[in-house]
């Protein structure tokens, strides 16, 4: 898949509380790999990802996380914060 068409795979996996569809986005939206770079986004679903407890996926979305947040402002640390106190899943 072209990576615009992985990005949106991941998207609905991660839209669903899957925490690898929620670390791949968070990648991609980090290297701006398929998506727009944006660190308000890469920092949200790594923030996701990292809460979802999965073993496989937490060390690798702390990094994500870690990282986007050293390009945050803090009212963009603020927006993101928002949107993870917002968030609900699709079922």
């Amino acid at each position: 898949l072209d990576p615009s068409a992985s990005a949106s795979w991941y998207r609905k996996a991660a839209d669903r509380g899957d925490s690898n569809g929620e670390y791949n986005l968070a990648a991609d939206y980090y290297m701006g790999d398929g998506l727009p770079q944006d660190y308000v986004k890469a920092f949200f679903w790594s923030s996701l990802a990292v809460h979802a407890s999965s073993i496989s996926v937490v060390h690798d979305a702390q990094a994500i996380q870690e990282h986007a947040r050293e390009h945050l402002s803090p009212s963009q640390l603020r927006d993101a914060q928002k949107l993870l106190a917002q968030w609900q899943p699709i079922n």
